[in-house]
């Protein structure tokens, strides 16, 4: 079985990040987008501190266990909720020895009731969801807990008459005590000399004891304790003297009620006070569990895949995209972003407000996203590792307190990471080493980049700086990468593209958000001549792209029209072979037909002579059997009527034989046989035909047929070797179908020109082969028959030779 370390343990596995890493990403924002989709008040503290794993096994379980609970979801399966909440304040107070009141025990027992089927749902999903069974086995049973807590109440929420039998003595005598007195005060409101007194016909409780409504000047009237008066004043509420020795019974009795009552409640109390590390326990669970349910609901919203978990340290994130720019509803442009082998640092330069930045963002939130347990917003296919580190230097390091400069404090936090970067860490550097000279900016900025790649770090950097645009060109572990601004509007187009260097484009930039044109104008003629300067070769090389691009596009429009050229004349071919294969059907249906036809003439005159030996008439039928054959015999070895050749035999189908293939309109050479079907040389063409719709050739010498089968001589006659083709099989049969189907093989033999035949009928009960050779006996077809040898079947055979 699969076990789970929950919280208590989760956090000693996760690995430190630096908070200002995660303030520098925004990180925090998609933890409380996963905390707005958890369901308990547990699992919505749980998401805003959310462990973020350096194992990179845990990564990958924790990713499985997102896509587990994200199926679930989309099957419609949602894990219940229902009834859990945050019981642990209620748990401090039972632990000292406090006791509950009533409503906090009911939660403590519908937060166990929910545990309970919380178990239960993820436990019958074990075959296709382990992970999240393997979780709900942490959940401990508690359900004779929950059920002690809800047998004690009622259906209002109050202790059960029978939450214990002494309550149930105590409330039964205080309704019976309540029953009198009410019963008594009743008949004394219409007692002649206690009515005239009373201010209305009513009576009422004051301090838990029965009273009547007495004016105030009769209260000498009516014999009895005073217990207030009306506002007014004009009304007293006397309890009557018969009435006090019952009142006081009936004030002893409450007393002793509410006292059986705190020692139950007392004892529920000490229950929940014994299970309180269990139930922190579940709580636990039903975080994690929650988590992952706020997991799965933001993967929805942002449409992420799975990422796989790699130990190579590769990067490709495919069509990425800014998971907190997806939050804010912007529209989004995908970019893949790889790193891997030797390539160990990206180099992004662009435009000012062209994505650089977002960038950066893009892959260190994928990053820990990744080692949060979550999908990641880009393809199926993306994968990186489970970094050990990110760090990340972005933003404004000005610190006026403290007397730091733009570039002091940027250096500072520079340090900062240089010393706490590892092997495997993921560094991420927005603007490096600016605010000082460029020539001096870029040489600390190579530096340090050189030194982040000597220590097995990979990552990104921003930067304007014109040096590090060619230091891919030096050394194979950079790479560049662009953002460009649109050519036609002058806007950011915010698409990366790798292994390109790009302009920085501030002049252009300049003039977009309004810059006095001459001041520009004079920047431009500052700057220099632009065919000396590495704008100038950016901008070339920028353009090529393009062109190039134009012409890529260009040849797979080209490619894709002569992939449908071809596609169309490839069914055309399929068409045309369609409709010769649909002739060649219909030809052999009509042949077949005239055949049967001429089988039908055969059996004709073979009844008529049955029926008239007359030998004139013999003769005359001999005759109608010669043209028949005659004709049959012209159309094999001729043309057909409409002209074209006669369908060739299954024995002159050999390899070697001259065909005409109608599809081709042209004779062709058979180069192989199999089964049905043959291989037919047409030219240079090879094509697999059906023999059965295979024709002589136009203009060949006939093929020799195949060799007769080999016989057997039994004196004046051959017997002939058992086959498919000459063996009838009726074996279970009954014996009507069995001579039904024997008579069609004769005739067929007959039309054949064969001497003999085997009837296969098998042993059995003798039924059937005695049936049919008494049959063969006054057969118009049988001239003899025998029992057959013994390796053609013997006795389970008979052999029939043909008339």
């Amino acid at each position: 079985m699969i076990k789970w370390i929950l919280l208590s343990n989760l956090r000693r596995m996760a690995a430190e990040v630096p908070m200002r890493t995660l303030a520098d990403l925004d990180f925090g924002r998609v933890l409380e987008r996963v905390a707005h989709h958890t369901r308990t008040v547990p699992g919505e503290a749980l998401a805003r501190r959310a462990a973020l794993y350096r194992d990179a096994d845990r990564v990958r379980r924790e990713i499985a266990a997102t896509s587990q609970m994200r199926a679930l979801l989309d099957g419609g399966n949602v894990p219940p909720f229902g009834g859990l909440s945050d019981v642990r304040p209620i748990l401090d107070h039972a632990a000292k020895h406090g006791v509950l009141e009533p409503e906090d025990l009911l939660r403590v027992a519908d937060t166990l009731r929910g545990v309970w089927l919380l178990r239960r749902f993820l436990q019958s999903r074990a075959e296709d969801s382990p992970l999240l069974s393997a979780l709900g086995e942490c959940l401990p049973d508690m359900d004779g807990v929950h059920d002690q807590l809800y047998d004690a109440f009622d259906e209002r929420g109050v202790l059960a008459d029978d939450a214990s039998d002494e309550l149930k003595s105590l409330r039964g005598k205080r309704r019976s005590l309540h029953e009198r007195i009410r019963k008594r005060i009743r008949s004394m409101l219409n007692e002649r000399g206690v009515e005239e007194h009373l201010m209305d016909t009513y009576y009422t409780v004051r301090e838990d004891r029965y009273v009547l409504p007495v004016r105030s000047g009769e209260k000498a009237q009516v014999d009895g304790i005073i217990h207030g008066s009306s506002n007014s004043g004009a009304t007293l509420f006397i309890e009557p003297a018969e009435l006090v020795s019952v009142n006081n019974e009936l004030k002893l009795c409450e007393q002793a009620v509410a006292r059986e009552e705190h020692r139950i409640l007392a004892e529920l109390t000490r229950l929940v006070g014994e299970h309180r590390g269990e139930v922190e326990e579940a709580l636990d669970a039903v975080a994690e569990i929650d988590v992952l349910y706020g997991r799965a609901r933001l993967a929805d919203e942002l449409q992420a895949h799975a990422p796989q978990i790699n130990e190579k340290g590769d990067v490709h994130l495919a069509a990425a995209r800014n998971p907190l720019l997806v939050l804010r509803g912007v529209p989004v442009v995908a970019n893949d972003i790889d790193l891997g082998g030797p390539l160990q640092m990206l180099v992004v330069t662009g435009p000012n407000a062209g994505g650089k930045t977002v960038t950066l963002s893009t892959l260190g939130l994928c990053a820990l996203m990744a080692r949060a347990g979550m999908h990641i917003p880009a393809g199926p296919d993306s994968t990186l590792p489970a970094f050990t580190q990110v760090l990340t230097l972005m933003g404004d390091n000005q610190d006026l307190q403290a007397d730091l400069s733009t570039f002091t404090g940027h250096l500072e936090r520079l340090q900062t990471v240089l010393d706490a970067v590892t092997e495997g860490a993921l560094v991420l550097l927005d603007e490096l080493a600016v605010g000082t000279a460029p020539g001096q900016g870029a040489a600390l900025a190579i530096a340090v980049l050189e030194s982040l790649a000597d220590r097995g770090a990979v990552g990104a950097v921003t930067t304007h700086y014109e040096r590090l645009k060619t230091l891919s060109l030096e050394d194979q572990r950079f790479s560049n990468a662009a953002v460009a601004l649109n050519k036609k509007t002058s806007e950011p187009d915010y698409r990366l593209r790798m292994g390109m260097p790009g302009s920085s484009s501030g002049l252009e930039v300049a003039l977009k958000v309004g810059l006095d044109k001459r001041i520009v104008d004079r920047a431009s003629e500052i700057f220099g001549d632009p065919d000396q300067n590495m704008e100038r070769v950016l901008r070339r090389l920028d353009e090529e792209r393009e062109a190039l691009a134009a012409e890529r596009a260009q040849a797979e429009t080209l490619t894709a029209e002569l992939q449908r050229q071809n596609d169309e004349l490839a069914a055309r071919k399929r068409q045309m072979e369609e409709q010769a294969e649909a002739l060649v059907r219909a030809e052999r249906a009509e042949a077949l037909n005239e055949l049967d036809a001429a089988r039908e003439v055969v059996r004709q005159v073979v009844r008529d002579l049955q029926r008239d030996p007359d030998a004139k008439a013999v003769q005359k039928r001999r005759k109608k059997l010669s043209e028949v054959e005659a004709r049959l015999r012209g159309e094999a070895d001729g043309k057909q009527d409409d002209g074209r050749p006669a369908l060739l035999s299954a024995d002159e189908a050999v390899v070697g034989a001259k065909v005409f293939i109608e599809a081709f309109n042209r004779d062709g050479t058979i180069t192989a046989v199999k089964g049905n079907k043959a291989e037919v040389a047409v030219g240079s063409i090879r094509t697999k035909v059906r023999v059965a719709d295979l024709r002589r050739a136009k203009e060949a010498p006939q093929v020799k047929r195949a060799p007769k089968r080999q016989s057997i001589s039994v004196g004046e006659k051959e017997r002939p070797v058992r086959s498919t083709d000459n063996t009838c099989d009726v074996r279970g049969m009954r014996l009507d179908e069995a001579v039904e189907k024997v008579e069609r093989f004769l005739d067929n033999a007959m039309l054949l020109n064969r001497s003999a035949g085997y009837i296969l009928h098998g042993h059995g009960t003798g039924r059937l082969k005695a049936g049919l050779r008494e049959r063969f006996k006054a057969s118009p077809y049988v001239s003899r028959f025998e029992v057959a040898h013994a390796e053609q079947g013997g006795d389970a055979v008979t052999l029939v030779w043909l008339k």
